[in-house]
């Protein structure tokens, strides 16, 4: 409980600092793209898998700031859970802190890391789930370019590493899952 009121001190800390410094603003980012897997779930090979995210920024202080989004992906595994085919669906949230370097050109640095609060879903040839293995506590580490397009538009090409370890059922048994995937996407941002 102590770490809950050391960072809402620290948030309302920070707020206070944008607001009087006037560097506050708020972005919206859709960000599609595809998610290469760095290891087997289960002894099965995964397939690229595809997605996209939906985030919402704030900027507390000059370059820092909070986000918060929710995100889908799709993956498949051939020959995996005593099945021919499997979907493993991503779903949930991701929040934590980001820096961008606003240096008065067009072209800014990315970097973000966070947590992710996500749970995966399998489903047979049939479209039947077949495990969910309920929410989960991972993390992820961002960076790209953020490149101004246009009035407060920003493109956002990025490589993100993402790691959710969890526990799933699978036909009445326990098995350890640990998805790990390097996701190449582009964003499109609108700042307010």
């Amino acid at each position: 409980m102590k770490l809950y009121k050391i960072l809402i001190v620290f948030l309302l800390f920070t707020m206070k600092g944008g607001i009087s410094y006037g560097q506050a603003g708020l972005t919206a980012e859709f960000r599609p793209g595809l998610s290469f897997p760095l290891d087997k779930m289960g002894g099965a090979k995964i397939n690229t898998g595809y997605g996209f995210e939906l985030t919402v920024a704030y900027d507390v202080i000059q370059h820092v700031g909070f986000y918060v989004g929710w995100g889908w992906k799709k993956f498949d595994a051939d020959n995996a859970f005593l099945t021919n085919r499997v979907d493993i669906e991503e779903t949930g949230y991701s929040a934590g802190i980001q820096y961008i370097h606003r240096n008065g050109s067009s072209l800014s640095y990315l970097i973000r890391g966070g947590l992710v609060y996500n749970h995966l879903e399998l489903e047979d040839n049939d479209g039947q789930l077949i495990a969910d293995a309920g929410h989960g506590v991972g993390w992820q580490a961002e960076a790209g370019i953020s490149l101004e397009i246009g009035n407060k538009w920003d493109l956002r090409p990025t490589i993100r590493y993402r790691n959710l370890p969890g526990n799933i059922e699978v036909y009445n048994g326990r098995m350890k899952v640990d998805l790990q995937y390097i996701s190449l996407g582009v964003g499109l941002a609108k700042r307010f």
